[in-house]
């Protein structure tokens, strides 16, 4: 692993987004059925597989004349990955409430900026909510690490064309962000609802729809 990658300038922007009331980590939910998964047995197979995957295991440094990735020497998986503190499993609005609060907690930026917190549903199954931080992963990349460090095995393989290589995720990934800036950021001439303050709460909700009709949706 090189020892010292400096932060490309989209990252280093959406990093500076980051302040009392503004978290810059997306936010997965990954539902397994029952039986779903012990705690254990998730510490075992990430820590087995994720040396695959350098991204998680680089964290920030800013001490030097820029920003950068650096090795973590005191990385451990179980820095990462925690079990949920309820002593009951949670319903599906439980479920929803729990994302929202973890959603407003802030990565530890000493740490590489992932976290997964397991818990424990109703019926036996369990949910792995994943926070990673935009400055190294967007919607597509995840998909990349998860199939890295989570899935057993490809959970739609026919469904997929030739895989992103890590470099060009990256490419990919710092085009998404500059144009991220550009939509989000950039100051429309009509009044919109969203103007208004931002608060610490987060709430979140959760719908179903089909790949291909999002897939159409991207393309139009």
């Amino acid at each position: 692993m090189e020892e010292r990658l400096p932060l490309q300038e989209a990252d280093i922007r959406i990093l500076e987004l980051e302040g009392p009331t503004i978290v810059g980590h997306t936010c997965k939910v990954i539902r397994l059925e029952a039986p779903g998964i012990e705690y254990e047995d998730l510490l075992t197979s990430v820590a087995g597989r994720v040396q695959s995957s350098p991204e998680l295991l680089r964290r920030l440094d800013l001490t030097g004349e820029a920003p950068a990735w650096v090795p973590d020497t005191q990385f451990g998986v179980e820095r990462h990955l925690f079990a949920s503190e309820s002593s009951q499993p949670l319903d599906d609005t439980e479920l929803v409430d729990l994302t929202g609060s973890l959603f407003a907690q802030k990565l530890d930026r000493s740490r590489p900026l992932w976290r997964i917190d397991l818990v424990d549903l109703e019926g036996g199954g369990s949910a792995l909510i994943w926070r990673i931080h935009h400055a190294l992963a967007d919607g597509t990349t995840a998909m990349r690490l998860a199939r890295q460090v989570l899935w057993k095995t490809d959970p739609a393989p026919a469904a997929r064309k030739a895989r992103p290589t890590s470099a060009g995720d990256e490419t990919r990934r710092h085009r998404h962000l500059l144009g991220l800036f550009e939509r989000e950021f950039s100051r429309s001439a009509e009044p919109s609802p969203f103007d208004v303050a931002v608060g610490t709460d987060r709430q979140v909700a959760f719908a179903t729809v089909s790949l291909s009709a999002l897939h159409d949706a991207g393309k139009k």
